[in-house]
């Protein structure tokens, strides 16, 4: 019989084999050791500082892509002496996007940008001729003949802000002077109170003086002009005449006779002389180093744009059908 508050003797034994275990443990750790739960710890790995940022090596602006697109034909020549005349990628703040455009590279130190080339059948017009792509993949030749002009817009761009009036170089105009092409002239127009670009060519644009190879002559206007009564090279006529089939050009006096065929890049269309040279327009701004205005993340101010009339025919949804009253016309 057991009498109440005594332990059963088999706990008696688990109890001290449980506290002998702990005590032998304890006397393991020593006296003062407490016994924590274990808990896992994160390994410390050092942080290394963070490197500083590396910046982008500079493009090489030689125009040889749209990404190392140029400022000008002029800054790719002062740049890299020697490269070759031919299609090189130009871009300023005014013209947006890259584009591609032929520069000369070797009269006079190179640098000109070709605007315009052709022979007879000139339209004078703002918006430009034939295809702008034109103007750079046939810069020269027979096949060449057709007229092809860069849009103004175009140009005003490529002068990045500039007035035309403010080139120094004025604008340069190669005629050829034989039926070959064997043989060329050279005029710079130095245009007078002009501030962006105009094709109203055959209305008479003012230039203050005109450069005829390396000559400096009294300016005018660039429907007609002559040195004196000149009527042999010395001499500009742009406006349409009965003679030569109302067809226009850069053409010279009446002492010039041309050829009405393919190859010719003299032209006339019967006996009238006053041949109609193959011409090409240079521009040559002196652009480097631009710099372009940073966009916010919302982006530009909005613009109001002002609508246009188009120069070409469009097709009309509504037309007239039938007769009023039921008559039949």
């Amino acid at each position: 019989m057991r009498l109440r508050g005594q332990v059963p003797p088999h706990f008696r034994r688990t109890v001290a084999v449980a506290t002998a275990g702990l005590l032998g443990v304890a006397g393991f750790l020593g006296t003062d050791s407490v016994l924590l739960p274990q808990t896992a710890t994160a390994a410390t790995t050092p942080v290394a500082a963070a490197a500083a940022p590396v910046a982008p090596p500079p493009v090489v602006r030689d125009g040889s892509t749209s990404v190392r697109a140029a400022a000008s034909c002029w800054e790719i020549i002062q740049a890299f002496p020697g490269r070759p005349s031919g299609v090189y990628w130009l871009q300023t703040p005014q013209l947006v996007a890259p584009q591609q455009f032929w520069c000369d590279m070797t009269t006079d130190g190179g640098g000109w940008v070709l605007v315009a080339r052709g022979r007879q059948g000139w339209s004078w017009t703002h918006n430009g001729q034939g295809q702008a792509s034109a103007v750079r993949t046939l810069p020269t030749g027979t096949a060449a003949f057709a007229p092809a002009a860069l849009p103004a817009a175009t140009i005003d761009g490529l002068l990045g802000g500039a007035r035309v009036d403010a080139l120094a170089d004025g604008i340069r105009v190669v005629r050829a002077k034989d039926a070959a092409g064997a043989t060329w002239q050279e005029l710079r127009l130095k245009a007078a109170n002009r501030s962006n670009w105009s094709w109203s060519v055959g209305g008479g644009l003012l230039v203050s003086q005109v450069v005829a190879d390396g000559v400096t002559y009294a300016g005018g206007n660039t429907q007609s002009w002559s040195v004196g009564s000149n009527q042999q090279y010395l001499r500009l006529t742009t406006t349409d005449q009965p003679a030569h089939n109302y067809q226009r050009g850069f053409a010279y006096g009446t002492q010039v006779a041309g050829a009405n065929n393919a190859t010719s890049y003299l032209w006339q269309y019967a006996a009238e002389k006053m041949a109609i040279p193959f011409t090409q327009v240079y521009v040559r701004p002196k652009l480097t180093a631009l710099s372009y205005p940073a966009i916010a993340p919302s982006g530009t101010a909005p613009t109001t744009v002002r609508a246009l009339m188009g120069n070409l025919t469009q097709d009309s949804p509504w037309g007239v059908t039938g007769v009023v009253g039921g008559g039949t016309g």
